[in-house]
């Protein structure tokens, strides 16, 4: 393939998710690489060469995934990262189903959830 046909490939996954709760469906789709890692970079301190994960229970771990996959039916994001808190005081269990739907749109798996965690201070 061509760099023109790698950039120009629509690879995100995109779906149409009905929230009973809400009344009405949500589009999540897929983070890009970019925002995987700026997720990911969220829960670090910065420590040097020591980086440790901050306290993961407090920095709305399913809330910031799903503000960043909650989209419009373009993949345009809805959320922003001033948005967090407000989502946050949304359904507990609406929450937890589009929080492993994000998981499953950008292939972090339980394990990748645990990574981040894993190196925290105290363990």
């Amino acid at each position: 393939m061509t760099k023109e046909q790698i950039l120009d490939a629509v690879d995100l996954p995109l779906e149409e998710i009905e929230i009973e709760e809400w009344g009405g469906s949500v589009f999540m789709r897929g983070l890009t690489a970019e925002e995987r890692d700026i997720f990911e970079a969220s829960f670090m301190d910065d420590g040097g060469e020591k980086r440790k994960t901050k306290n993961i229970l407090l920095d709305n771990l399913r809330t910031k995934l799903v503000s960043l996959c909650l989209c419009n039916e373009s993949g345009e994001r809805l959320f922003q990262e001033s948005d967090i808190k407000s989502l946050g005081k949304k359904n507990s269990h609406v929450i937890d189903r589009l929080f492993l739907r994000a998981q499953a749109l950008s292939g972090i798996g339980e394990d990748g959830v645990k990574n981040l965690s894993k190196n925290s201070e105290g363990e």
